[in-house]
């Protein structure tokens, strides 16, 4: 047999070529492009609590075994229906929330996901994986908060309860200020046709591509583009609402988490909505801001509520039927108390 030689340019490209291959962060971007996205399973009440039992069970936050559980949970009552919320609560931080049928993981790091993936198991992501939402959240502020209240901000929760209320099946939505995509996931989980998401701050849209990619969607970085999904990076300032007409003209339902902060742009947001002939539903959430005093007994802040305005504005725009519903929180004290943190509004023409 003739001596092979083999020359060091290619033992070279050959040694790097194997680094790559083996590199943990190489495997996880292949194993999250051959994640297929699929739609979420719409479950009963009790169906939804057990699939929640078992997810909270192989993760190891299984409440009945831990003594220091503080009995908490939130419901939004519908018209005919209600939608029940309960995340795991202790004395440490949980990243896990129930929604309805659908749960919400949460992730900081690429290995905590995986973890947290494997410990769920095949049979539960192949079956139930359209029902299973990870996210990763804005900061360590989890540190800081209460062990009473979820990960998920109530305004968040409150806008998903309403998407599986009202449906996006079929849909083409428009995400208004979608921050790290969290509710156009959902809609895309709920069958929308198409989602287009506007956010001005092109940190969180970057934030979103990983949160989609974890979630099974591979958006093109250069374009903004997946299936199903399109970003903007743009601010909506006028009643284009940072879309381009080819987008704008045809949106089907509008969904904004902007807050009371952010009265004029909520305002701007519903007359668009009402001036564009395919949009036929709102989703708009609300939540009261306290009065801020100071140390010296100086109102820094006066209560900001704008819930009459938002009526208001629905009605004028167009919309025939407007529906609100409360989220509360419950906490299994003695007695039972129950306090309303944020609203829906539900505006169809």
């Amino acid at each position: 047999m003739a001596n092979l030689k083999i020359k060091p340019f290619f033992i070279v490209i050959f040694a790097l070529a194997c680094v790559i291959l083996v590199h943990p962060s190489f495997a996880r971007r292949v194993m999250y492009s051959d994640i297929q996205p699929t739609l979420a399973v719409m479950l009963s009440a009790q169906e939804s609590r057990s699939l929640g039992e078992e997810v909270r069970k192989r993760l190891g936050l299984n409440v009945s075994e831990n003594p220091d559980f503080i009995g908490t949970s939130a419901r939004m009552k519908f018209s005919g229906n209600e939608i029940e919320v309960d995340w795991y609560t202790g004395k440490r931080y949980s990243p896990y929330c129930r929604i309805g049928s659908l749960i919400f993981l949460e992730y900081s790091n690429s290995e905590e996901l995986d973890s947290i993936r494997k410990k769920l198991g095949e049979d539960i992501l192949d079956r139930y994986g359209g029902n299973i939402i990870f996210y990763s959240s804005h900061d360590d502020a989890w540190q800081e908060r209460s062990f009473r209240e979820p990960f998920l901000h109530s305004s968040t929760i409150t806008a998903i309860a309403g998407m599986l209320q009202y449906g996006t099946e079929g849909k083409i939505v428009a995400d208004i200020g979608s921050g790290r995509g969290i509710l156009s996931i959902v809609a895309l989980r709920l069958g929308a046709a198409k989602v287009f998401a506007v956010e001005n701050n092109l940190f969180y849209i970057e934030k979103s591509l990983k949160i989609m990619e974890a979630n099974g969607y591979q958006i093109d970085p250069s374009t903004l583009r997946g299936e199903r999904i399109e970003f903007f990076n743009s601010a909506a300032e006028d009643k284009n609402l940072g879309l381009p007409d080819r987008a704008l003209n045809s949106v089907q339902m509008i969904i904004s988490n902007t807050g009371p902060l952010y009265q004029g742009l909520t305002r701007l947001i519903i007359e668009a909505a009402g001036s564009l002939a395919n949009c036929r539903e709102i989703i708009i959430v609300n939540y009261d801001l306290p009065e801020i005093v100071d140390e010296y007994d100086t109102v820094v802040r006066k209560k900001i509520s704008i819930s009459k305005n938002i009526y208001t504005w629905m009605e004028k725009s167009g919309f025939a039927q407007v529906e609100m519903a409360p989220l509360e929180f419950i906490f299994f004290t003695t007695p039972v108390r129950k306090q309303k943190v944020s609203e829906l509004f539900f505006g169809r023409k």
